[in-house]
C-alpha cells in the first residue's frame, strides 16, 4: 500500500485556510452602529519618529568588538518592526550634533536642543557589563550495564554575559519615559586539550554578538510594547455567533499591525508604569486579536470573542497592540497564528 504524506499534510492546512478566508470577509457581517465617544475624523495613526543615539560604554572590549554597533542595530530592527520610523543617518547626524552642542553648553536634553525637527522618541543606551568566563573538563570514560565504553573528550566551556541599560526619552513630554535593563548570555563548548581555555578572536566576537542577540530576543517583546502603535476604533461588525465581533482600527501594516497580534481596547490611552510589561489597563474594555490588515486603506480588523465586552466599545476608544501577550497561546486563534 502506497502513502502520499504530502497530500495528507496539505489537506488540513487547505481546510484551515479555506475557513479562515471565509471568516475574514468583512462584507459577510452587518455594520452595527455604535455610540461615538469623540470625533474620529482624521483618526489615522501616525508613525512614531525615533532617534537612536549611538551606544556608549566605558568598557574597552565593547569598543574593540563593535558591541555598541551590534546593539544599536538590533534595537533598530526591533523598533522598526512595530511600524516606528527610525530617523535616517543624514538627519541623525544633524540631530546628534545639536545634542552634543546642547550638552557642551550645559543644558539638559530637551526641545531647546534642537533647531531641526524634534523626534518623538530618543533612545540612549549604555553597555554596562560584558563578562567572560571559561572552565576546563578533563577527558573521561564510562561503561554501561552491557560493558560498552563511552568516551568523553577533554573540552572547554565558554560563557559570555552581557548587560546594557536602554533609556527611552519622550520628547513630546520632555521626560524619561522608561529605563530598561537588558541581559543576555551565550554558552558554548569546544573539544580541546588546552586547559587554559583562552578566548580567541573569532570565539570572542561570536560570543559577544550571540549574547547581544539573546538579550534582544528575550527583551524584544517588552521593548516592542513600549513602541507599539496606538489606534482608534472606527467601526463595529458582528455576526450571529457571539464570538463574531469585529472592530475596524485606524492602523495598517505600515504602522506595525499584523494578523495574530493581541490588542487591548481602552477608554483612555495607556501609559507605562515601572516596567515595560506593566501597563495601566484600568480603563480596559475588551481584548481581541488582529485577524486582517489592509495596507491600501491603513486599517486592521480585530476580533473580540466576548459579545458582552464588544457592546461596551465606542467609536473613538483607543486600541493598543500588546507584544508581551501572544495570542497564539489561545486555542481559539491557534490556526490563525499557524498561517501567519
Amino acid at each position: 500500500m502506497k502513502f502520499f504524506p504530502s497530500i495528507y499534510l496539505l489537506m488540513p492546512i487547505a481546510l484551515l485556510l479555506s475557513s479562515c478566508k471565509t471568516m475574514l470577509k468583512m462584507q459577510d457581517y452587518p455594520n452595527k452602529k455604535i455610540m461615538l465617544r469623540e470625533n474620529i475624523s482624521g483618526a489615522q495613526s501616525k508613525r512614531t519618529q525615533v532617534l537612536i543615539v549611538p551606544s556608549k560604554s566605558k568598557l574597552e572590549i565593547a569598543k574593540e568588538k563593535s558591541a555598541n554597533r551590534i546593539l544599536d542595530g538590533k534595537l533598530a530592527e526591533i523598533i522598526a518592526s512595530t511600524g516606528a520610523e527610525i530617523i535616517d543617518r543624514e538627519l541623525q547626524k544633524k540631530l546628534l550634533s545639536e545634542i552634543k552642542r546642547c550638552e557642551n553648553q550645559g543644558y539638559a536634553l530637551g526641545r531647546q536642543c534642537f533647531k531641526s525637527k524634534v523626534p518623538d522618541i530618543i533612545i540612549s543606551t549604555e553597555i554596562t557589563s560584558i563578562d567572560l568566563s571559561s572552565s576546563f573538563s578533563r577527558a573521561s570514560s564510562s561503561k554501561d550495564k552491557k560493558g560498552k565504553t563511552y568516551k568523553t573528550p577533554a573540552s572547554c566551556s565558554y560563557k559570555t554575559n552581557f548587560e546594557s541599560l536602554v533609556n527611552i526619552y519622550n520628547m513630546q513630554k520632555l521626560q524619561l519615559k522608561e529605563s530598561v535593563k537588558i541581559k543576555g548570555n551565550k554558552s558554548i563548548s569546544q573539544d580541546t586539550n588546552n586547559a587554559k581555555c583562552p578566548f580567541n578572536q573569532a570565539l570572542l566576537e561570536s560570543s559577544i554578538t550571540a549574547s547581544i542577540q539573546d538579550a534582544a530576543k528575550y527583551y524584544g517583546s517588552d521593548i516592542k510594547t513600549l513602541f507599539s502603535p496606538k489606534a482608534k476604533v472606527i467601526e463595529y461588525r458582528w455576526g450571529n455567533n457571539q464570538k463574531d465581533n469585529f472592530f475596524r482600527l485606524s492602523i495598517g501594516k505600515s504602522e506595525g499591525a499584523r494578523p495574530g497580534l493581541e490588542v487591548v481596547i481602552m477608554r483612555d490611552e495607556a501609559e507605562t508604569t515601572n516596567s515595560p510589561s506593566q501597563y495601566d489597563f484600568s480603563s480596559e474594555i475588551a481584548r481581541g486579536v488582529i485577524m486582517k490588515t489592509d495596507s491600501q486603506y491603513r486599517e486592521a480588523w480585530v476580533q473580540v470573542k466576548s459579545r458582552e465586552s464588544a457592546l461596551r466599545v465606542k467609536a473613538g476608544d483607543f486600541a493598543k497592540i500588546i507584544y508581551t501577550a501572544p495570542a497564539c497561546k489561545d486555542k481559539f486563534y491557534k490556526g490563525l497564528c499557524e498561517i501567519f
